[in-house]
């Protein structure tokens, strides 16, 4: 008296709606037993036993419902009490209906379980196959006797629950489990456990277990080093580590107090109480790791405050984390001062780091008609509560619309299935749950069936990278390879001969070294500064002396955004001389070859350069002219006082030819009320390894741009003076150096939602030499095109003129025209009424 019951052409789809029913009436003494050996569906399953069951009428009677049996709690067995049990399945839709696992149970649809009729005496089975699934890396199978159960592994799994493989088991050299410990998969191949020989416990076998005598020592003296209980304020309590676990006379430090019990998760606010018994003088300084926090370096996401004596008069001093992360893992100390008492008391800091959002593929090109599928899956969203969603173009999917099928997959992600690709598209897979929320996106491009062989790039391998068929302007995204963290991406690019790959991006790739430096920069950046200014500087110039020139393309833009808004300049003035050497140093470097690509970095790099340059002109000692030259930028810092009304300067300090042939004179005295006594500062760069071709496309679509001159900058700060805009009157070439039928142009370049856009100044023509005149600080270059300087003109250098001029003629007519409309009506009405 045993079975199967399996849903129609299972494990592949089958037809909906559909409507099936299982009866199955046990002899007399016996009861059924189902065992959900392969068992995929998410809802639309429903179980009920009965002591009467009409087939005709489909009404029984006892009835006892089991509700309904769903995948997502892993069911293994039933047992009705009564003869008869009554299996319904009552499906409508496909849509994330059926269990998926990543790997191995992506496709699978409906169920196949075994039934068996057992003495009412008689206990189920306990089969491992039954109850651990084989892992759901197997398949679950009843022998042809139903004597036992046993599991049928995946190709490259074994053992008794199909737990293990060449990387995860006994005789693999993973080193996730410790003290013996052996790796196992749990739920597929995504999720791993460490199964721990006697004596050990824990996730990763990493406690041993001691006797009972022992754990009873243990108990009582981790009770009196760490004694947690909650506090009023609902906090979780860490008193002093002394003898007694209590309140000692003259005890400064009554207890400190953290908001949650560690690890706490990346994201989280945190928020830790330094708990005093002292007079109102009492003070409290902050420490991470042994050295102060440097709270302004944080921009608020750190701060600290003292709360007003409570009813016991205790003084509470807070500190404040608004959003936690990797950098604030520590140990945090409170150091209490009062009168001639110091005490501190100290708590570590364990942060939980979220875990990537993971979307598989990446980018994709397919052919129009063909299915493709796009995987979203997250370990924070394992075994959390988390909630996943599509974009579609930045857009809400409209399911009842689009063609796009969402399915949820077990245990945490969600896979999007399109049957028939017709249109390209980016698919955003958002994860939120209650701490965090994560956004990764999936690039499709969609081409026709005859332009796959011909307007693609074709399979190419590099840096151990496969880089599949792409379209062109497409790029085809992978992880980094060994060695790095992040993504790389490579385009498909049409020239004017073929298509072929272009060299691939690693703008988003770190490699460990300089991960380590960016964890340095980050957490000074944040407040924590174990090492000083100099010596970071310092690494940074050497890692990117040696290791620059082995960099790849646009590998140094991560170390631009590591050096951004970094306050490195020292309060002393020769310690910050060496400082600014540095930075300059460094950033020279990264304006080699192609090691910082994107226009928008660029950008920033000058601005880091100027901005610093500026700050240290400021601080510097009065009326020192200050010099940097490498073979990739030169500065110049100048202080001057107001009694001058123009500062004429050449293009740098050296002697080289290019220095007198081009120059520039700055008005300073524009503003009546500046007094003789007001200080200016001027710094001027010349950026010779910084081109921005491209930087406007309208610029460069009606000016026929054919060559960009080296950048400059020139920035004026004047002391007391916020608003005040210098006035720059550039002088960049002889005449006689001018091929004919070229034009020079003059622009200024400004950086707004990681775009770059140009703006013209004006342009004089001596006779002899050009000029430029400009306002406001800024980046400057002259550019040379082969318009005519008639339309130069008429487009740019009189855009303002030429506009009020049109509005003019436009206003003019219009009036021009109501007037001829009323003298019209006018006539008509005198010729009717004559």
């Amino acid at each position: 008296m045993t079975g199967y019951i399996s849903t129609p052409n299972f494990p592949k789809t089958y037809q909906v709606p559909i409507h099936c029913q299982w009866i199955l009436e046990a002899p007399p003494g016996y009861r059924v037993a189902i065992y959900f050996t392969q068992f995929y569906l998410k809802r639309g399953f429903t179980a009920a036993e009965y002591a009467y069951y009409s087939r005709h009428l489909k009404e029984g009677v006892g009835r006892h419902s089991f509700g309904t049996i769903t995948s997502d709690d892993e069911p293994t067995y039933l047992i009705s009490n009564h003869q008869i049990l009554v299996l319904t399945m009552d499906v409508r839709s496909l849509d994330n209906i059926h269990l998926r696992v990543q790997e191995h149970l992506m496709d699978v649809s409906g169920f196949n379980v075994t039934y068996e009729m057992i003495l009412r005496n008689k206990t189920v089975r306990n089969d491992d196959c039954i109850y651990h699934h084989c892992s759901f890396t197997g398949n679950c199978y009843a022998s042809s006797d139903f004597n036992k159960y046993e599991c049928e592994c995946f190709a490259g799994y074994f053992g008794k629950e199909c737990q293990y493989d060449g990387s995860c088991g006994p005789n693999s050299s993973s080193e996730v489990c410790r003290n013996g410990g052996t790796c196992r998969y749990y739920i597929g191949s995504s999720i791993r456990t460490c199964e721990c020989i006697p004596g050990y416990s824990g996730a990763k076998c990493e406690t041993k277990i001691t006797s009972e005598r022992k754990k009873e020592i243990s108990k009582t003296e981790a009770s009196c080093r760490n004694l947690l209980h909650p506090s009023p304020q609902g906090y979780v309590s860490i008193y002093p580590k002394r003898s007694n676990c209590g309140k000692t006379d003259g005890q400064l430090i009554v207890s400190m107090e953290v908001s949650e019990v560690m690890p706490v998760i990346e994201g989280m606010p945190l928020l830790i109480a330094c708990i005093l018994q002292g007079s109102d003088n009492a003070s409290v300084t902050w420490f991470k790791d042994g050295y102060p926090i440097i709270f302004h370096a944080s921009r608020g996401r750190i701060w600290k405050m003292q709360v007003p004596r409570d009813s016991a008069g205790k003084l509470s001093f807070l500190l404040g984390f608004d959003k936690i992360n990797e950098h604030d893992t520590g140990i945090v100390t409170c150091e209490a001062q009062d009168s001639q008492r110091n005490e501190s008391l100290s708590a570590p800091i364990r942060v939980k780091p979220r875990s990537k959002l993971l979307i598989n593929p990446l980018s994709a090109t397919v052919m129009v008609g063909n299915p493709f599928s796009v995987t979203c899956v997250s370990k924070d969203g394992m075994y959390g509560a988390s909630n996943y969603k599509w974009l579609k173009n930045n857009l809400d999917l409209y399911r009842k619309q689009d063609p796009e099928i969402v399915e949820d997959l077990y245990p945490g992600g969600t896979r999007l299935v399109v049957s028939k690709a017709q249109d390209s598209a980016n698919y955003t897979c958002v994860m939120r749950s209650s701490t965090i929320s994560q956004h990764h996106t999936s690039y499709i491009r969609v081409i026709k069936e005859s332009d796959f062989s011909t307007k693609t790039c074709h399979l190419n391998k590099r840096y151990g990278i496969r880089w599949k068929i792409t379209a062109v302007e497409a790029d085809d995204i992978h992880v980094c390879p060994t060695g790095y963290t992040g993504y790389i991406k490579r385009r498909c690019i049409q020239t004017a001969k073929k298509i072929e790959w272009d060299e691939p991006d690693f703008s988003k790739c770190i490699s460990a070294a300089v991960a380590t430096i960016k964890k340095e920069f980050d957490s000074w950046k944040m407040g924590y500064r174990k090492k000083t200014a100099n010596v970071l500087l310092q690494e940074l110039h050497d890692f990117l002396t040696i290791h620059h020139p082995k960099m790849h393309n646009s590998e140094a833009e991560p170390i631009v955004d590591m050096m951004y808004d970094a306050d490195v300049l020292s309060n002393s003035e020769a310690e910050a001389e060496d400082n600014w050497n540095l930075f300059l140093s460094s950033a020279s470097l990264l304006f080699h070859s192609n090691l910082v690509n994107r226009h928008y970095q660029k950008m920033k790099l000058q601005k880091m350069i100027r901005k610093l340059s500026l700050a240290y002109g400021e601080m510097s000692e009065y009326l020192k002219t200050t010099f940097f030259e490498s073979p990739c930028i030169k500065v110049e810092i100048f202080k001057k006082n107001g009694t001058l009304p123009f500062l004429y300067l050449p293009w740098c300090s050296s002697n080289e030819t290019e220095c007198y042939n081009q120059s520039f004179t700055v008005g300073l005295k524009t503003l009546e009320h500046m007094f003789g006594n007001t200080t200016f500062t001027v710094v001027t760069v010349h950026f010779k390894c910084l081109h921005v071709s491209l930087a406007d496309d309208e610029f460069e679509k009606n000016f026929g741009v054919e060559r960009f001159s080296q950048t400059f900058s020139v920035d004026v700060h004047a002391t007391g003076y916020r608003t005040f805009i210098p006035e720059v009157t550039l002088q960049p070439y002889p005449l006689v150096n001018v091929r004919r039928g070229l034009e020079i142009h003059c622009v200024k370049f400004h950086v707004q939602s990681r775009y770059v856009f140009t703006h013209q100044c004006d342009l004089i023509n001596s006779g002899e030499y050009i000029f430029c005149q400009c306002k406001g600080n800024g980046l400057y270059s002259f550019i040379v095109s082969n318009h005519s300087e008639s339309a130069h003109k008429r487009t740019y250098l009189f855009r303002e003129k030429a506009y009020l001029l049109a509005g003019c003629v436009i206003t003019f007519f219009t009036i021009f025209f109501i007037i001829l409309k009323l003298l019209y009506k006018t006539k008509t009405n005198i010729f009717l009424h004559a």
